[in-house]
């Protein structure tokens, strides 16, 4: 028996939940507004086709923000719907070409602007796509070089963007060959950031091929 799969309702709007998060940590009221809004239109959709199952799935800005939990809480309140946060690995694996384009294009603006923290978070984000492509030996260069641009005690990791950078490395180092991940990483380290940004960069135009 054959099975198909066939569309009965097709919805979706951007709401730039992100966009307050990079700016102060949190998730703004107006974007939770609309958000909800949305979740809202979506559920009564949901309502009228009957639907006995729905996945409803989080990424980057609630990863991130300081209130993205009781947030999440709400849209429970609202809909009856428990979201997942994806991690950013998972993401990755999700919409690998997607995220390494916009990761490219933060990654070159930040270096216009000569931002390091900028260009250590871009390259740590390529690093995780990296690891979702199954890319272990780049995704540790990457992931190195953003930790070695923006070590641990940096304060923008815990006050604006609150992004726990050293804890991405064991997730994406699990997720392929750890030696080549390691070797990656002692790499990635040691390199420029004029380095570190060309191989960022290279890892979205050609990335199929390997970083050396």
């Amino acid at each position: 028996m054959q099975h198909s799969l066939r569309i009965v309702h097709e919805d979706r709007e951007v709401t730039r939940l992100g966009t307050s998060v990079f700016e102060s940590g949190l998730v703004s009221p107006e974007a939770m507004a609309a958000t909800l809004a949305a979740l809202k239109r979506f559920y009564r959709a949901v309502q009228q086709h009957g639907a006995n199952q729905v996945r409803a799935v989080a990424t980057a800005a609630m990863r991130d923000a300081r209130n993205g939990r009781a947030f999440l809480a709400w849209v429970r309140d609202e809909t009856g719907w428990d979201v997942e946060i994806n991690s950013g690995l998972e993401e990755a694996q999700v919409a690998p070409a997607a995220g390494g384009a916009l990761l490219a294009e933060a990654l070159h603006t930040w270096q216009q602007l000569r931002g390091t923290a900028g260009v250590a978070f871009a390259l740590a984000g390529l690093g995780e796509v990296a690891a979702g492509r199954g890319q272990p030996h780049r995704a540790g260069q990457l992931l190195g070089a953003g930790q070695a641009l923006l070590p641990a005690a940096h304060p923008l990791l815990h006050v604006v963007v609150p992004y726990d950078l050293s804890g991405k490395l064991p997730a994406a180092r699990a997720a392929g060959d750890p030696a080549a991940f390691d070797r990656g990483v002692a790499e990635g380290q040691a390199w420029t950031i004029d380095q570190a940004v060309a191989a960022g960069l290279a890892s979205v135009a050609t990335p199929d091929s390997g970083l050396e």
